[in-house]
């Protein structure tokens, strides 16, 4: 016989800021003031709910930190420049000199991999440009920048983005980062007590109901919302694991990997890569609405919470927006990998990619832990 419970007792303290927010913020969601008012337990979920939005506010204000007019204004003076440099080189390619057009079509090569630079997060935006800096200054370039009359517009590329990057860290001093901290340290123990404390009394009504009420649509009703908020909590502690955070689960005794001595393979992404016409040299640069595979290992397959339809293929752009691929895209799965038809109305840049299905029954997300580039 087996009880349904909330896992309470997983350790949220492991949870990144971000992820400590978000998986909260889901369990509000399942777990409705509706829900608990029925179970007359309602002023714990006020509690709870009065706790989290003190974290919330700490969570806005750290998001809102990055958008200061003296941040935002740097960031446009060394993307202006960039885009000043870039539309250069491409109107070159066009030129009816033929110097200035073959300097553009030797240069275009350099600037090809950091083309949308500026729609990429700050810090990675810096990256990106000091990447491509770093580059354009190599000796067999100064040529052709002379050529482009680029010269001087380089040095004033140089000049902002290092700009921006002593302004960037200079607003990230210690006294704003203890202030910052201080706020979510002290209110996140006092979110997740308030959350076990509405989980535990849940855990409790549950098993009252299970062996004595015995009410049936009460009971679906309650192991409904149970498994929906252990969902989120393996799939935080999938996410938890991926990143080196914290080890895998224990296996049970007897399970066979305990039985066999064989270590067990844990499930990840080993490569994503066009099927035909990719680029050899760089798998990752895959075209929009391109045949996409994604391998694997770990012997799973990707399904739904029903078993019957495709699991989830999601992508991230570096805003932290999600696009997931349709299921009439996925084409070919099995236990190790399957096919898609990339979106064809993406934006061109940096994605990270995930996927999310049910390892016989259990949640499971896999992150593929190198970027993909859509051309």
């Amino acid at each position: 016989m087996v009880v349904e419970e909330i896992n309470e007792g997983f350790g949220f303290s492991n949870a990144r800021n971000g992820e400590h927010y978000d998986v909260n913020q889901a369990f509000l969601d399942i777990i409705t003031k509706e829900f608990t008012d029925e179970l007359g337990i309602g002023f714990l979920r006020n509690n709870y709910a009065a706790m989290f939005d003190v974290e919330r506010a700490c969570h806005l204000r750290s998001r809102s930190y990055d958008e200061t007019p003296d941040v935002l204004a740097q960031d446009k003076k060394r993307d202006n420049a960039f885009l000043l440099i870039s539309q250069t080189i491409n109107a070159g390619q066009y030129s009816s000199n033929e110097s200035k057009r073959n300097a553009a079509l030797r240069l275009i090569r350099v600037l090809k991999p950091y083309k949308n630079a500026p729609r990429l997060s700050l810090m990675n935006n810096s990256s990106a440009i000091s990447k491509f800096l770093q580059e354009m200054e190599e000796e067999q370039n100064a040529a052709d920048l002379e050529t482009l009359g680029l010269t001087t517009d380089l040095t004033e590329l140089k000049e902002a983005n290092e700009a921006f990057i002593q302004i960037y860290r200079a607003r990230s001093n210690v006294e704003y980062s203890q202030y910052r901290s201080e706020n979510m340290k002290s209110i996140r123990p006092k979110v997740d007590a308030a959350f076990r404390t509405l989980a535990k009394t849940i855990n409790a009504l549950y098993r009252v109901n299970f062996f004595i009420e015995r009410d049936a649509e009460k009971e679906a009703r309650m192991k409904e919302i149970i498994e929906d908020v252990n969902a989120k909590i393996y799939k935080l502690q999938k996410t938890l694991v991926q990143a080196g955070i914290i080890s895998s689960p224990a296996k049970d005794d007897d399970s066979s990997a305990s039985n066999t001595g064989e270590e067990e393979i844990q499930p990840q992404i080993t490569r994503v890569f066009q099927v035909e016409g990719g680029d050899a040299e760089n798998p990752n640069h895959i075209k929009r609405g391109a045949l996409t595979q994604i391998d694997w290992l770990g012997e799973f397959t990707l399904v739904d919470k029903t078993g019957e339809n495709p699991g989830d293929i999601i992508l991230q752009n570096d805003q932290g927006y999600d696009e997931k691929i349709s299921a009439e895209a996925i084409s070919q799965r099995d236990e190790n990998g399957c096919q898609f038809t990339m979106v064809n109305d993406l934006t061109e840049g940096n994605y990270t990619l995930r996927i999310e299905t049910y390892d016989g029954g259990n949640p499971l997300v896999v992150q593929y832990l190198e970027p993909i580039y859509l051309d």
